[in-house]
């Protein structure tokens, strides 16, 4: 914990617990009273990975995560449902994603409102730089989509929008996500839209202070986000602490 009250990203395995509940609008927020918030620099890289390069350690990284995601087999402890029926912070009413356009991991433009083709999009915002609260976030959506039968599978999209975008360009987001999982659709902007899209979206961005290394903090909360097909938020997942098989479950629960 730093001295402004945020909780760093190293967890240590085993000692994750439910933050999220406050950040919610109205006092809806029901399990726990502190968000998570990923405090983090992004290393000693300097100005970090050109255009179309990404570093060495975050390919590692990143190939960690598809193993991972294609390989686990471990049990999921159980977790009870509250009584909507999901594990999750259920939203009756939802929250609109905004319309506005971001670029996706192809160089394309991509309205964040209408640009999807499945039933449900689960959205995280978090960045490549990241040391290991948001590789795992990632990858325990990886697993828990892949846990899904094939039809549900093709009904959800999994997206990271970034909150380093100077440094998470389309080429890097390409190279990261397909390691991750095919499916994943990164998306990046200019930072302060994505600041307002996350503020729309109850999600907190921040860029901290420059480090000597030439890098720098990037603050941000960690929960996911599950979007319905009208393209509103209606679960919110907190993290860390959240079990791949409750993820699974409400996935398959929003996909209906």
């Amino acid at each position: 914990m730093d001295g402004n009250g945020h909780r760093r990203c190293r967890f240590p395995r085993g000692h994750r617990r439910n933050f999220y509940g406050s950040l919610l609008a109205g006092g809806v927020g029901r399990r726990g009273h502190h968000r998570a918030v990923c405090r983090c620099h992004t290393g000693d890289e300097g100005d970090g990975p050109g255009p179309a390069v990404i570093g060495r350690r975050q390919l590692l990284a990143a190939g960690s995560l598809a193993f991972l995601a294609a390989c686990s087999r471990r049990e999921d402890v159980v977790v009870r449902a509250s009584d909507d029926g999901f594990h999750g912070t259920y939203l009756a009413d939802g929250w609109q994603l905004p319309d506005v356009e971001l670029t996706d991991q192809f160089g394309r433009a991509h309205n964040l409102r209408t640009g999807w083709d499945t039933k449900v999009v689960a959205l995280f915002f978090g960045y490549l730089n990241c040391p290991d609260v948001c590789p795992g976030i990632m990858a325990d959506m990886a697993v828990a989509r892949r846990r899904l039968s094939p039809e549900q599978m093709r009904e959800i999209t999994p997206v990271l929008i970034t909150t380093d975008p100077a440094r998470d360009t389309p080429d890097a987001l390409k190279v990261y996500l397909e390691r991750v999982d095919e499916a994943f659709v990164g998306l990046t902007g200019d930072l302060e839209v994505i600041k307002r899209v996350g503020a729309e979206l109850k999600v907190s961005i921040e860029q901290g202070k420059q480090l000597p290394s030439g890098g720098y903090e990037v603050d941000h909360s960690t929960q996911i986000l599950g979007i319905g097909p009208d393209r509103a938020v209606h679960v919110v997942w907190s993290t860390p602490g959240l079990q791949i098989g409750a993820l699974r479950e409400d996935y398959a629960r929003l996909i209906g």
